[in-house]
């Protein structure tokens, strides 16, 4: 089966609520020279300024229905490369405070953009004659909207520092961890994969926060944070456990899975939260059995057996 295991469904995401910053909007001339020094392989010198100026004006853009998902995203993918950012015409704080900014409020879009999408095959759904848009249509739209979100997450680990406060870690944590389920939903394994890679780094930071202010007698006032963090923690480990399964990498994969029982089980934890996150990954071992029982006759099928049972023992 090359589809990806079941995720609990997460609901309607928040938005960070970004205002806009004001500021120039990127000159067309600026954006063309851009465009044509890159499709001549020179090497393109360019702000972070320019970069976060053409990223809100894409947003307006697409905020106004002036532009579709699938030329936002080649609009930004031209606009900037891994190269572009590993080289940047401008190091001043202004610079990259707006491009950090820029990166949340396209972060934002999409959110909203896929609340909007969940609401209208909601009502779809309702009418006699059933849903109106075509599940491939949808699809694609699904798809181009990871793409942006790849893309906001791009920009905004650019801006982050070598010494990464908690708060900054928290949010390149729920971005990336978000890209990387994203791309295992639609099947990308590979992708997914790079992107959990990438996710780790920022995860390990939040768990050591988690770790010290548990150790900290006055961490009532974090509670509630560290349920949110632990939530994410644990969405995070068992798609990627499951991502792993999909890869083939199979000892990786119970690694994660005991990983995930931990995150579960932590004292932290509040008793509702620990039955949901106990109940999903429970449906994820039995998943993953399952799809290998349906591949044991090339395979040993003991690997089946490992899952089930962990399951039960769950």
């Amino acid at each position: 089966s090359r589809e990806a295991s079941p995720q609990p469904a997460e609901g309607n995401e928040g938005t960070d609520n970004v205002e806009t910053p004001e500021g120039r909007r990127c000159a067309p001339n600026e954006v063309g020279t851009i465009s044509s020094a890159q499709e001549r392989n020179q090497p393109v010198i360019v702000s972070a300024n320019t970069i976060a100026d053409k990223v809100i004006e894409v947003c307006d853009a697409l905020s106004s229905e002036a532009l579709g998902l699938k030329e936002a995203a080649t609009l930004l993918s031209a606009v900037f490369t891994p190269d572009l950012l590993r080289h940047p015409g401008c190091e001043e704080k202004e610079g990259t405070e707006r491009l950090w900014d820029s990166a949340r409020i396209l972060w934002n879009f999409c959110v909203a953009h896929t609340n909007n999408l969940l609401t209208g095959v909601t009502e779809q759904s309702l009418e006699p004659h059933g849903l109106t848009k075509s599940l491939e249509q949808q699809r694609e739209a699904a798809k181009q909207v990871t793409l942006l979100r790849s893309i906001a997450a791009d920009l905004l680990e650019y801006c982050l520092s070598d010494h990464i406060t908690i708060s900054d870690a928290q949010i390149a944590l729920s971005f990336t961890s978000k890209v990387a389920c994203l791309y295992h939903e639609e099947g990308d394994f590979e992708k997914a994969a790079i992107m959990f890679a990438r996710a780790s780094k920022y995860c390990d930071i939040v768990r050591q926060h988690i770790s010290l202010t548990n150790n900290n007698e006055n961490h009532g006032e974090a509670s509630a944070n560290t349920q949110l963090l632990l939530s994410q923690l644990f969405v995070l480990l068992a798609t990627k456990a499951s991502n792993a399964w999909h890869l083939s990498d199979i000892d990786r994969c119970h690694l994660l899975l005991d990983d995930a029982y931990a995150v579960a089980t932590h004292r932290e934890q509040n008793e509702a939260s620990q039955a949901d996150a106990i109940k999903k990954l429970v449906l994820v071992q039995l998943f993953l059995g399952k799809s290998t029982l349906e591949v044991a006759v090339s395979n040993n099928p003991n690997q089946a057996v490992r899952f089930l049972e962990g399951a039960f023992e769950i």
